[in-house]
């Protein structure tokens, strides 16, 4: 079984301002930089064998901190396959200029129970929800025994999620993670669905695998809460 720690990436300026960023490349801002920094010393312990992220700026930064902080100084590798859902048209487009111009879509966009989407030029959601879960597959087969960590980026964590729980792909921004959170899932490959009636213990499919799926952790921010 393969213990995969879900990051997701730190804060930018573009985030702040209500941007839909997509795979548009956006550096850490300030407070994304004190988060990626809280991320990093939190799981400072944490045994990892390797770390895969988003090659986009905003992860890549955000994984480069985990691995400098980590005591066992585990490589980073790069994945395409963890970037954010591409947004075609809507790429860097300020969300309040959107709902201004194309309220209709912008509705439809956000439809929890909408199955897929994507805006015009862009990538479905289950596209990318597929491509995440290839590289859970993919990182489960290589690394059955081992504690990886994964950064990537907040809609396409809660498509992957979303599909996990059997839900409509437009759910994904409840099961969408905070930035520089710590989601944990637990990964074996296997061939037979266990513990139907569990919602956190899934089996989902790709490549011709079936993946076994225990969502230990979601969305924990207690290391970015002030002291007190």
């Amino acid at each position: 079984m393969t213990s995969i720690w879900i990051v997701r990436h730190g804060t930018t300026d573009k985030n702040l301002d209500y941007y839909m960023i997509g795979q548009t490349d956006s550096s850490l801002g300030n407070i994304g930089r004190s988060q990626a920094t809280a991320v990093a010393v939190r799981l400072r312990e944490t045994p990892f064998k390797v770390i895969y992220s988003s090659p986009l700026s905003r992860a890549k930064e955000t994984a480069e901190a985990v691995s400098e902080e980590n005591m066992y100084h585990p490589t980073v590798i790069f994945h395409e396959d963890l970037q954010e859902i591409h947004l075609g048209e809507f790429e860097d487009v300020s969300s309040f200029a959107a709902y201004e111009q194309h309220r209709e879509l912008m509705d439809k966009a956000l439809a929890p129970s909408l199955d897929d989407f994507s805006f015009p030029g862009g990538e479905l959601r289950s596209t990318a929800a597929v491509r995440f879960q290839n590289v859970i597959l993919s990182v489960a087969s290589s690394h059955p025994h081992d504690e990886i960590c994964i950064v990537s980026h907040g809609a396409v964590i809660g498509s992957w999620l979303a599909s996990v729980y059997g839900k409509p792909l437009g759910a994904f921004r409840q099961y969408q993670p905070s930035h520089a959170s710590i989601s944990k899932v637990q990964v074996s490959l296997q061939s037979i669905l266990q513990n139907q009636n569990d919602e956190r213990k899934q089996e989902v499919h790709g490549k011709g695998q079936s993946v076994h799926v225990t969502i230990e952790i979601f969305d924990d921010t207690s290391h970015l809460q002030p002291s007190k």
